[in-house]
């Protein structure tokens, strides 16, 4: 695999092959291509001399964390072959790609592959919930946890990592090279791994694949579901796995004191399980909660893992603590969190009421105060006749000046586009009452976790949070909530003033809206407008950040 996917000259092999057979490395390939890695990415002098019979040790100095490398050589080789590997090697590192928004930016489109939605959710909830503990260097670049840290100092590759491996051949081809290579062992050993157990799992496959056990006695049919036909030709003559139960919850019990940024350890044989086998009870699973549905509901509240809640915005804090007199001591564990959403964390809040506007809305005002309101069903019916989701997010960009090319995705407002326009056709005559002013519109919405709230009020001065000072709605676009919101920073600097008072703020210090910018009845044609007014800066803004359209 190696010899084709790197290749390099006879004399780089040759050296590579001259490492200590008893290093900890899987291979002599995976340990030239760490080394270049470490030379690329780790290091600012060049490579010393190495004498024969030497210790070669490498030490990452950024961020203080220590890669112990011992490379033990039998002749000396000059720091020009290693620079020629670094050369040939390091550039083709796809280690890089594999990363936590890049998983996050795919979820909607898996959708219509249930087990491979799944485990995506679950490798990105679970790395989010352990971050505090130790990790290695890709993992902390990458915001994923790879590995379980055992009390002898080894670490396992996750369970749930070989099965997403197994399903999505991609995601292991952009992974680092440590976790290729212990994948890559670990289905050499598979007739001997299906009949074992994995200790290492996020949280309790152990027991969702018992349950599964226990349905297919019950009903033969759920061999026959999607995805089964595949698992039921490669499963083994002693069918299911006896499973061990010695740990269920390693993410959240792992010793605090092993050392995850050791050099890769020999891989244990007892973590492997059948990738089959996992893949036929997540289909189970699936059934099964089809079947329960009305009941499961009753039971618990529905749980939505594919949403990563960032860091509240600073005016949502203030809800919480002024409006909903809330001690911080209840705060839901993402409100104050180190990870960051450059628009999320800085816009006003999702579940914030945006039925109190019982006032004229322009589509800039929803766009600018309220932008991540394309959530709630019939405001993103309003968006969606008007404006693309390319458009949207280019508002978005422009109006804030983000820089960060995931700080919003087209996929995102795409995908609430079409759940939008399903809710739409089922709910007709509601989706056709969206107008202007926002009082009468349906709640509904796709808010998960702790956005699923009852809807609350918030401070105008808020709305605001975010926003470049220069590019609020002007024109038509200034509708009364604009006027006031100007008011209250211009003049009054009441930062009391909330949403569902701005009716008796206008009328108590006369602020209206000028006639020649009230907007007509036909919201389509003004918001189609507003675009227009709007095209060419908004394009030509994310165009020359990013070079490309939204993605």
């Amino acid at each position: 695999m190696w010899a084709r996917d790197f290749p390099c000259s006879d004399d780089l092999v040759s050296l590579v092959q001259k490492v200590n057979p008893t290093t900890t490395f899987p291979n002599p390939f995976a340990l030239a291509i760490e080394l270049a890695i470490l030379r690329q990415e780790y290091l600012s002098t060049p490579f010393p001399q190495v004498p024969p019979g030497s210790t070669l040790g490498l030490a990452k100095t950024q961020h203080q964390l220590q890669v112990p490398v011992d490379l033990t050589f039998q002749q000396p080789r000059s720091a020009h072959d290693i620079a020629e590997l670094h050369q040939e090697l390091a550039s083709k590192s796809p280690a890089a790609g594999l990363n936590r928004w890049q998983l996050e930016s795919e979820l909607p489109y898996l959708v219509f592959k249930p087990d491979l939605h799944i485990l995506v959710r679950r490798v990105l909830d679970a790395s989010v919930k352990q971050w505090d503990r130790q990790a290695d260097r890709f993992e902390n670049a990458k915001g994923l946890r790879f590995w379980q840290n055992l009390e002898d100092g080894t670490r396992r590759l996750i369970h749930e990592w070989v099965q997403l491996f197994d399903l999505c051949e991609h995601y292991l081809m952009i992974a680092p090279f440590d976790v290729q290579e212990m994948y890559a062992a670990i289905k050499a050993t598979d007739a001997r791994a299906s009949h074992q157990a994995s200790d290492a799992t996020f949280d309790g496959l152990p027991d969702l694949e018992k349950a599964a056990r226990k349905r297919e006695k019950r009903d033969s049919r759920i061999k026959g579901t999607a995805g089964n036909n595949i698992a039921a030709s490669q499963r083994t003559s002693h069918g299911m796995p006896k499973r061990k139960r010695a740990d269920t919850t390693v993410m959240a019990e792992t010793d605090e004191t092993a050392n995850s940024d050791s050099a890769i350890q020999h891989h244990d044989r007892r973590h492997q399980n059948s990738i089959a086998d996992a893949r036929h009870n997540f289909v189970a699973a699936l059934q099964s909660d089809t079947k329960n549905k009305d009941t499961a509901e009753e039971q618990t509240p529905k749980k939505n893992k594919s949403k990563t809640h960032y860091r509240w915005s600073q005016g949502r804090l203030r809800v919480w603590r002024e409006i909903l007199r809330r001690p911080d001591a209840e705060l839901p564990d993402s409100a104050l969190r180190e990870l960051v959403n450059e628009l999320e964390s800085t816009s006003t809040a999702a579940s914030t009421n945006i039925r109190l506007c019982n006032y004229t809305l322009s589509i800039e005002e929803i766009l600018s105060f309220f932008p991540q309101h394309s959530s709630w069903r019939e405001v993103c019916c309003r968006m969606m006749k008007s404006w693309t989701a390319s458009n949207v997010v280019r508002y978005f960009y422009w109006s804030r000046d983000l820089q960060s090319k995931v700080a919003c995705e087209r996929s995102t407002i795409q995908h609430r586009y079409g759940v939008a326009k399903s809710w739409a056709t089922a709910n007709a005559s509601a989706a056709e009452t969206v107008t202007s002013d926002m009082r009468n519109i349906s709640a509904a919405s796709g808010l998960v976790g702790c956005d699923k709230v009852d809807p609350f009020d918030c401070f105008v001065i808020d709305l605001a949070e975010g926003l470049h000072p220069d590019r609020l709605p002007t024109g038509k676009g200034a509708q009364l909530l604009t006027h006031v919101y100007m008011h209250v920073r211009d003049v009054t600097g009441d930062a009391n003033l909330k949403l569902s008072d701005v009716n008796v703020y206008a009328q108590t210090h006369g602020i209206s809206v000028p006639l020649e910018n009230v907007l007509g009845d036909d919201l389509v044609v003004e918001d189609a407008t507003a675009f227009e007014r709007h095209r060419d800066e908004i394009i030509q803004f994310y165009q020359n950040r990013f070079g490309h359209p939204p993605r």
